[in-house]
C-alpha cells in the first residue's frame, strides 16, 4: 500500500495560472507606482505664482472687453 494518498487531486494547470497571476500583479504595481510618480511631480510643477494668476486674470478682462 502506498504511504502517500493524494486526497485532493490538482488540476493540471494551477502553476500557469498562479504564474499569470503574480504577472498581473507586478504589472498592476509597476503601472500604479508610475502613476503615483507622475501625479507627485505634476503637483509639484502646478503651484502656480502669483504673477501667473494675475497675468491670466489680466488676458481674460482684456478677451471680454
Amino acid at each position: 500500500m502506498s504511504a502517500t494518498v493524494n486526497l485532493i487531486p490538482i488540476p493540471r494547470y494551477v502553476g500557469v495560472c498562479c504564474f499569470i497571476k503574480l504577472l498581473s500583479l507586478f504589472i498592476f504595481l509597476a503601472d500604479w507606482w508610475l502613476i503615483r510618480n507622475r501625479q507627485n511631480a505634476e503637483k509639484k510643477e502646478a503651484a502656480l505664482t502669483v504673477g501667473e494668476v494675475v497675468n491670466s486674470i489680466i488676458s481674460l478682462d482684456k478677451r471680454e472687453s
